[in-house]
């Protein structure tokens, strides 16, 4: 059985999220997830330019890092 992924915040490598992931992981930790990064090899067209991770099942995203890292806070304040 898989581990229960409602508890992680997830990130891809080809992400622009993965410059600032000890940010996301610091604000995830507080609130009890583990942020898990990877390679996910899909190479979305926006991939690159729109900052997003995965927090459970839901998608979170933004048009820059600073916009991302409220929208963040946001949804694990919702998430509890």
């Amino acid at each position: 059985m898989g581990a229960d992924m409602r508890r992680f915040i997830r990130i891809c490598e080809d992400n622009a999220a993965f410059n600032i992931k000890e940010k996301i992981a610091d604000e995830g930790h507080v609130r009890g997830y583990e942020t898990i990064t990877a390679h996910c090899l899909n190479r979305c067209a926006f991939c690159d330019d729109t900052p997003y991770v995965l927090v459970g099942s839901r998608v979170v995203f933004g048009d820059d890092v600073s916009e991302l890292l409220e929208e963040l806070e946001e949804a694990l304040d919702d998430a509890e």
